[in-house]
């Protein structure tokens, strides 16, 4: 980024509301844009304000230097993600070349960057699948990509964080002087989520109650994006008219006993049992126990009843 273009960045986006040049006519006008019902953070929605305000001070001729608004937007939300994309859409109609989305997922095999700037609006998405690619594609895909990143266009790369961090690493260019805009996405709260699930279908008082408790309970040990487990959770509870069961944490001495239960095993049984008990040793100490690393891995072979098993 030259330096003169840094310092206007740093003068329109870096400071506090009570610093920034913005007469409060202009404040007022930026308040209008509806950002509040998207699940991002308070300075990204105040960053994205910004962003949608300078966009509307340059198609007014007000501003004359163009700034390519690159993004990184950590969530893999789908929802935040489409109406971070809509609400661009809406705003930068004369500030990009045209105002139609490009969608691509890394996974997808055959990438043609520089079709995809043919739109003004452009969504990168998967950056995990950036690892699976040969070092050849890697480079042609980075090469492609920061060929057409000072165009009229805004290019949203989306992705959860470490994600996001692996992708930059690859050409640290990218982060210094490309996406240097950040929006963080959040997750909905508890009561959010219950709120937004029961507007979505008809239980009654007593459900109502087990459906907040189940949410309370399996809300932050899913392994799915929050989309999905409401839309899982919604569709369950729909088809079945009853609200999940609580899942029960077993013990474990209740798990032991199931093991027991096994025929045979004898050696897998108590070197599982040495292990857990060496595992609670280490908790117990709080890791001031002098142990080496526990290695985990194991791989059972044979039928159930001669197994054979082989740390690896």
């Amino acid at each position: 980024m030259n330096s003169d273009l840094k310092k206007m960045y740093d003068d329109f986006f870096l400071k506090s509301p009570l610093d920034s040049n913005i007469d409060k006519e202009e404040a007022v006008e930026s308040e209008k844009i509806d950002i509040d019902s998207i699940l991002i953070d308070d300075n990204s929605k105040e960053l994205l304000r910004k962003i949608i305000l300078y966009m509307e001070k340059y198609i007014k001729k007000e501003e004359n230097n163009y700034i390519s608004f690159n993004i990184l937007l950590n969530t893999d939300n789908k929802e935040i993600i489409d109406k971070v994309l809509s609400l661009l859409k809406e705003k930068s109609k004369g500030y990009v070349i045209n105002n139609q989305i490009s969608k691509i997922s890394l996974f997808n095999k055959d990438i043609d960057v520089n079709d995809l700037y043919n739109n003004g609006i452009i969504n990168i998405t998967d950056l995990k699948a950036f690892e699976m690619k040969d070092v050849e594609s890697k480079n042609l895909l980075i090469h492609n990509l920061k060929n057409n990143l000072n165009k009229k266009s805004i290019t949203v790369i989306s992705d959860l964080l470490h994600s996001i961090n692996s992708f930059l690493t690859y050409d640290n260019d990218l982060k210094n002087n490309y996406f240097i805009f950040n929006l963080n996405g959040i997750e909905p709260s508890i009561q959010d989520v219950y709120n937004e699930i029961l507007s979505k279908i008809n239980i009654d008082e007593e459900k109502s109650v087990l459906l907040l408790d189940y949410i309370k309970d399996s809300y932050s040990k899913r392994n799915e994006n929050y989309t999905t487990y409401r839309d899982k959770l919604i569709n369950y509870i729909s088809f079945n008219g009853e609200i999940p069961e609580i899942s029960k944490i077993k013990t474990n001495e209740e798990i032991f006993e199931e093991l027991d239960g096994l025929v045979g095993l004898e050696d897998v049984k108590k070197s599982l049992k040495d292990l857990v008990n060496l595992i609670d040793l280490k908790k117990k100490t709080k890791d001031s126990l002098k142990i080496k690393n526990i290695n985990l891995h194991m791989v059972f072979l044979g039928p159930p009843y001669y197994q054979v098993y082989y740390i690896i």
